[in-house]
């Protein structure tokens, strides 16, 4: 994790200030030892590590940008990705990611009525990842830090993402 969050490629759209290794256990130790709540896995190729993945219920992170076209009753997720290895890029894996992620695990385990991402407008690989996958844009809207522009996605649970 702490190479790839300090990789240029991951760096641009996930941590843009980088991460020193304490600060990544400060922050993923208590995901992995379930004390927030968020689920989150370790992408692996053939046993190869490549990237991260994590989802979340809306609920628990209210600042969340996608909260505000959530309804309070709603059921509804959001996921975060990235695929750290940089050979790996605009191959097609990210959204072969995505789209098992959300079967089995977002509306698979979870079931989750609603999945929400924000991906940077600017980030033109993860929007297309996303609407390969299903994703329909929602609105624009600025990021939490205020930084950049966001694509507020959404995609609905239909018992099988193809």
């Amino acid at each position: 994790m702490h190479r790839w969050l300090n990789m240029p490629h991951v760096r641009q759209w996930w941590d843009k200030a980088g991460a020193s290794l304490d600060e990544v256990e400060r922050k993923y130790a208590p995901r992995v030892a379930g004390t927030i709540p968020v689920s989150c896995f370790i992408i692996e190729i053939d046993c190869r590590p490549i990237g991260y993945i994590q989802a979340y219920w809306l609920r628990d992170f209210p600042e969340n940008s996608a909260c505000a076209l959530a309804e309070p009753s709603e059921r509804s997720a959001s996921l975060d990705v990235f695929v750290g290895e940089p050979e790996l890029l605009n191959s097609g894996i990210g959204s072969a990611v995505v789209r098992m992620f959300l079967n089995d695990v977002v509306f698979g385990r979870m079931k989750a009525e609603r999945c929400f991402v924000a991906p940077s407008q600017n980030n033109h690989a993860a929007v297309a990842a996303y609407h390969k996958v299903g994703f329909q844009n929602s609105t624009t809207i600025q990021s939490a830090d205020g930084t950049e522009a966001e694509i507020l996605m959404w995609c609905q649970n239909s018992a099988q993402i193809d």
